[in-house]
């Protein structure tokens, strides 16, 4: 069985991750009730407001923050770190298996929340390319999310911590308002590639660059922080 496989299990089968999956059930559950009790015509524009300013910067970065995190600090804690450094697995690639098995465990957890915003925006006639560029716009900032908070509880024992200060202060205001710092925001690169599905709905703050500029930053944001990661397990001596 794979490093992740291990991990996955005993994710999967704490209380944590599963109070994780309630908020994306909540979150689901606001799309359904918005999608019911407003007009079909603005039905589009309410999807792009809640996938862009709830869900992606918040729902999906705080789950795959905490499940990141949690993963590689949880095998701190049990000293089961170890164990997994006296393998022959390279650190990178023990780093990317901490990470698979966050990633993984952080899209089960938001599938209630996909559903409901796929539900609220092809009631406004979305398309399927809208929903391509959601799936794609969450898998890709939980993974980034998922792989900085990896390396994030390799520095610093307040990851969570430190990444939810991020997110609050950055991503919920400073980067959503602000032009000029939208560059420096993981869920602003999420946000422009579900705006790529909706061309024609508002869309919230996002960078004025090309959906496939976005795609490549996120992917070689979690890329470099996977390699830190191993650079980072390589300095740590076995006890």
């Amino acid at each position: 069985m794979t490093v992740s496989a291990i991990t996955l299990r005993g994710m999967l089968g704490a209380r944590r991750t599963w109070a994780l999956g309630a908020l994306s059930v909540l979150t689901g559950l606001l799309a359904f009730l918005i999608r019911r009790n407003t007009d079909t015509v603005v039905h589009l524009d309410r999807y792009a407001e809640i996938s862009e300013s709830l869900i992606i910067p918040t729902v999906v970065a705080f789950v795959a923050l905490v499940l990141g995190a949690s993963t590689v600090s949880d095998e701190r804690e049990e000293w089961t770190i170890f164990y997994f450094m006296a393998t022959p697995l390279s650190r990178v690639r023990l780093m990317g298996e901490w990470v698979i098995a966050a990633w993984v465990a952080s899209l089960a957890m938001l599938v209630p929340a996909f559903l409901g915003a796929a539900a609220l925006g092809l009631s406004g006639e979305m398309g399927v390319r809208g929903l391509i560029w959601l799936v794609i716009s969450m898998a890709l900032v939980a993974l980034v999310y998922c792989a900085v908070a990896g390396l994030l509880a390799l520095l610093t024992r307040r990851a969570i911590i430190i990444g939810m200060l991020y997110i609050v202060l950055w991503e919920g205001s400073i980067a959503s308002f602000a032009a000029s710092a939208d560059r420096l925001s993981l869920g602003a690169y999420g946000r422009r590639l579900v705006a790529e599905g909706v061309p024609g709905a508002k869309t919230f703050q996002v960078p004025d660059i090309n959906a496939v500029v976005a795609l490549i930053v996120l992917l070689a944001v979690s890329a470099t922080a996977v390699w830190l990661g191993g650079r980072r397990l390589s300095s740590m001596e076995l006890p």
